[in-house]
């Protein structure tokens, strides 16, 4: 009778091959999870930053007796998974020019985070 080989892997070929595959695979998973983090970091604060804009553009068309600081005040947004809240600050820097300042606060894994813009306004 003649001896056939058997044509195959071994286990150990087997096993070498997966530990290989799960060398490169684990930090590639890692990253990817950084990644997204970062991507929803990002999300968050552009999502910031576009609040305090409408909030600073709902301030530039106010009459300018009528714009005042505010005490914090949560953002109305009843769709939003989140609770930021804001504050404006109102300076008379003189007879004719106030500085606005428009805050907003929120927190994102458990860390407080805020964005701030600042602008001028005259009376016209």
């Amino acid at each position: 009778m003649k001896n056939q080989r058997q044509k195959g892997f071994t286990l150990m070929e087997v096993m070498v091959a997966v530990s290989i595959i799960a060398l490169a695979v684990i930090p590639l998973s890692k990253m990817y999870i950084q990644g997204k983090r970062n991507t929803t970091s990002n999300w968050h604060t552009i999502q910031a930053i576009n609040m305090v804009q409408g909030i600073v553009e709902t301030q530039k068309v106010e009459n300018y007796n009528s714009v005042q600081s505010s005490g914090w005040q949560q953002v109305e947004n009843p769709t939003a998974k989140w609770d930021w809240n804001y504050k404006v600050t109102v300076v008379e820097e003189s007879h004719h020019l106030k500085t606005i300042t428009v805050k907003l606060r929120y927190s994102e894994q458990g860390v407080e985070k805020e964005v701030s813009f600042t602008i001028l306004k005259g009376q016209r």
